[in-house]
């Protein structure tokens, strides 16, 4: 269980407006092409500009021990 600030801080991410740019965990990414947002019921939000699909960036996400549920969670193991 996590929420987008955790999430983007294990990938490294930066306030952009509302949310936060970071580097896309589902492709070999050389700029920040992920943006993670809190949507109005705490879920987290994420959207790849770079075109991977939802469904690749969630399973990536959850590969390394976050979920999308905006619930706080731990951070994974380093």
């Amino acid at each position: 269980m996590s929420t987008a600030d955790q999430i983007a801080a294990a990938l490294g991410g930066k306030l952009n407006g509302g949310g936060w740019s970071c580097h896309c965990p589902a492709h070999s990414d050389r700029n920040a092409s992920l943006s993670i947002s809190e949507g109005r019921d705490g879920k987290v939000l994420v959207y790849c500009h770079a075109g991977c699909s939802f469904q690749h960036v969630r399973d990536e996400i959850q590969r390394r021990c976050f979920t999308l549920d905006g619930k706080p969670g731990r951070l994974p193991m380093k």
